[in-house]
């Protein structure tokens, strides 16, 4: 049996119904899903890019869990993950995680799903993909009794898409009429989890000082002391280990999350985070020049002529020369990204202000004024040529000055009026022409042209 036309379509259009009782999807007709899965395998029996792999396996997998067969449901969720992350897409590799999260959700697996929701969770992601992925880890809390947790899942999805269409609405005012009904019959349940509680992992000790010695120690975040205060000066956990320097002691060391010593004791001027391995410092004997060093106090890239080194961040620092220009180093010191910048001020169109490279390895620049955006090889996506630049989950806000705007991909200028915001996309292709006089407006056109269909997750 063979299908015609996009598989995602033709899932999307399923007629499904929300069971109001387990919060869980419902349908009535498997032959429209058998078609489907048998369309993706053809699919699948061809060459293909890893990004068509990752949709293609991320599809049959929810075609496999809408027809109960959950182990093949998992096995090709995990396929599409794998293929995602091989592409470097931030959105593709969340979809791909969201699929196979409700892969173990729908196999009771929950505590592997609430980490796949969390992983695929990100304020990077466009509003829609988002308010999908929190409704959907609403019910995983939901089947779990968490229903604190999920009642926080599904505002936020109602808060990131206030002008979804009575079927969105309608099904998280559903979904929130559940919780309340098992909430008095049963209570609230635990508290909402931390993200290092949903990924496995240990909560962070935070720096605590003793108000009779003065000195410092680390609490866990229900306030119970888990190292104590021994410590003249402590800094906070990174990567898990800290800079500390005992009661009494002239040098710093570094310590990890059970107060474990990492290294001997070190003069050093000053101390930065570690991030990746590597943390930058300076001796008291080099005190104008930046050092990086391992955990265990071994110098990686011995001390240089850099300024305001910033951590490590998918294997870049950014740094500035002694000219006052910037540019980005690899640990091992060679040049990543040309010392050719006045700025790195990479900000995106949610208003966070990101330290060097966002998630998806992309950094806004400024060379006299002008702005553009670079990725962690030092490829210019967008020359800096724009009066201001962000980033946004399917593309590039751009402001227009009173200059002129070389057309990233051709040479032409941009149209546009002065002063107005348009949008390039992701190839630094002209997207919306500038033409929309605030920021707001830009951003409302773009979440008007962003597809209405019901993702697939």
């Amino acid at each position: 049996m063979g299908v015609t036309g996009d598989p995602e379509a033709a899932l999307a259009a399923l007629p499904w119904r929300l069971d109001p009782e387990t919060l869980r999807e419902l349908i009535d007709d498997r032959e429209p899903v058998e078609a489907a899965r048998a369309g993706l395998t053809a699919q699948l029996a061809l060459p293909a890019s890893d990004a068509a792999r990752a949709r293609q396996y991320g599809l049959r997998s929810v075609a496999h869990r809408l027809l109960g067969e959950l182990d093949a449901a998992l096995a090709d969720g995990k396929r599409a993950v794998e293929a995602a992350e091989l592409t470097g897409s931030m959105r593709r590799t969340a979809i791909a995680r969201a699929r196979l999260a409700h892969a173990h959700q729908a196999a009771g697996q929950h505590a592997a799903a609430d980490r796949e929701y969390a992983l695929a969770a990100s304020d990077d992601l466009p509003d829609p993909l988002r308010a999908a992925i929190h409704q959907q880890t609403g019910t995983c809390c939901f089947e779990q009794g968490r229903y604190i947790e999920a009642t926080e899942h599904f505002e936020k999805a109602l808060a990131l898409r206030p002008n979804a269409g009575a079927e969105f609405v309608q099904v998280l005012e559903t979904a929130l009429e559940a919780v309340l009904t098992q909430a008095m019959l049963r209570g609230w349940g635990p508290y909402r989890r931390t993200r290092p509680e949903l990924l496995g992992q240990a909560p962070v000790p935070r720096c605590a000082r003793d108000a009779s010695t003065g000195r410092w120690g680390y609490q866990d975040p229900s306030g119970e002391q888990v190292l104590p205060p021994v410590y003249d000066e402590a800094y906070p956990f990174h990567d898990g280990t800290a800079w500390v320097r005992r009661a009494g002691a002239l040098g710093w060391e570094v310590i990890d999350l059970h107060g474990e010593p990492l290294s001997r004791p070190q003069r050093l001027r000053e101390v930065g985070p570690f991030s990746e391995g590597l943390a930058w410092v300076r001796a008291t004997d080099e005190p104008d020049s930046w050092q990086a060093v391992t955990v265990d106090g071994t110098v990686a890239l011995p001390p240089n002529s850099y300024h305001d080194p910033r951590p490590f961040r998918y294997g870049l620092s950014v740094v500035r020369r002694a000219d006052g220009v910037l540019g980005a180093i690899d640990r091992y010191g060679e040049t990543a990204v040309p010392f050719d910048y006045d700025r790195f001020c990479t900000a995106t169109a949610d208003g966070r202000h990101i330290l060097g490279f966002t998630a998806e390895q992309l950094a806004v620049v400024d060379r006299i004024g002008r702005r553009g955006v670079l990725d962690t090889t030092g490829r210019l996506i967008v020359p800096p040529c724009y009066d201001d630049v962000q980033i946004h989950p399917v593309g590039f806000l751009i402001k227009l000055d009173n200059s002129v705007y070389p057309h990233p991909s051709d040479g032409d200028k941009v149209p546009g009026v002065p002063g107005t915001w348009g949008a390039l996309d992701r190839d630094g292709g002209l997207l919306i022409e500038p033409h929309h006089e605030t920021r707001a407006d830009i951003l409302r056109d773009i979440d008007g042209r962003l597809r209405e269909a019901r993702l697939v997750l």
